[in-house]
């Protein structure tokens, strides 16, 4: 009811791909849905194991968004703790 769905350029479900994350078939869909190289796509997602490790493991970059507790350590290149600190990180890319 947002309309957020039209700001972006692919969406990805894993229901037609056939796997879920953190297997690397939907993130492949991803890039080439974009036209992109795996390592120029930043994935942003709550969970360390399907959206992080799913993302790097792809050649993706990945951000871990923590908004309602801390999850611990995180091998993503931000962890943000809030909608302004990852849209400030966002806006510096």
């Amino acid at each position: 009811r947002e309309r957020l769905l039209d700001l972006f350029a692919a969406r990805i479900y894993s229901m037609d791909i056939g796997h879920a994350k953190p297997r690397r078939e939907p993130f492949a869909a991803c890039a080439q849905a974009l036209g992109r190289e795996p390592s120029t796509i930043i994935h942003i997602g709550d969970n360390e194991r399907t959206d992080v490790r799913g993302a790097l493991d792809a050649g993706f970059r990945a951000i871990r968004v923590d908004f309602m507790r801390d999850n611990g350590p995180s091998a993503a290149e931000l962890v943000a703790r809030s909608f302004e600190e990852l849209t400030e990180y966002l806006l510096e890319e």
